[in-house]
């Protein structure tokens, strides 16, 4: 079955079983799943590597600290049917599941540390590369938000700003930030705190 996957496009009949995207995703790299079409995850430029590094550190080491949740780096994300096929699948640059949604998934989901995960991050991070273009982006919020995903973030480096996305609501805040700053300046750490603080806040909402 496996063998005679195109290579671009999967039509609805033709999902794929959890066990078949492993494989596929290991012999062929890294892709999302996006309305029926499969599209290949390009190499990342270095910019891109070390800013995604940072923001991840940041975070991590916050939500550890704090204990809060898990977060990840360039990690897939799948939609399945009945936790068994294959519906949709998104590989965002860093996401974030808080702990009690996180420690529910794995106690619910049977052999959860040998898939991926089968669960919507309540937070994502999109850092922008040059190569990058304005409506592709925008397509990418709306099927994140489309998932169910109550917080993005898109971080564009050339032009300094930080576009913030919230789950039903239509206005986008837009934050002034400097490249240096999100690499090394603590006031990028108060930022992901209150980001996180208020995700959990959302959260125990709920």
């Amino acid at each position: 079955m496996l063998e005679d996957l195109d290579m671009t496009t999967l039509s609805p009949i033709d999902q794929i079983t959890i066990d078949d995207y492993i494989q596929l995703y290991a012999r062929d790299g890294a892709f999302e799943i996006i309305n029926g079409k499969r599209k290949k995850i390009m190499p990342p430029v270095m910019i891109h590597i070390i800013i995604v590094r940072a923001l991840f550190r940041l975070l991590d080491a916050f939500s550890t600290t704090y204990r809060l949740g898990e977060v990840m780096t360039e990690a897939p994300y799948v939609l399945a049917y009945n936790s068994n096929w294959v519906k949709g699948s998104r590989v965002p640059d860093v996401m974030f599941f808080s702990k009690e949604r996180w420690q529910k998934y794995i106690s619910n989901t049977d052999d959860w540390a040998r898939k991926p995960a089968i669960l919507i991050p309540d937070f994502i991070i999109e850092v922008v590369s040059p190569n990058d273009l304005y409506t592709e982006l925008q397509q990418k919020v709306e099927v994140y938000q489309n998932d169910g995903v109550h917080l993005i973030w898109i971080v564009d480096p050339m032009r300094q700003k930080v576009a913030v996305y919230t789950l039903n609501n239509s206005q986008v805040l837009v934050l002034k930030i400097h490249l240096m700053a999100v690499l090394y300046s603590p006031t990028c750490k108060l930022a992901s705190k209150i980001c996180l603080q208020a995700l959990m806040l959302k959260a125990n909402n709920k």
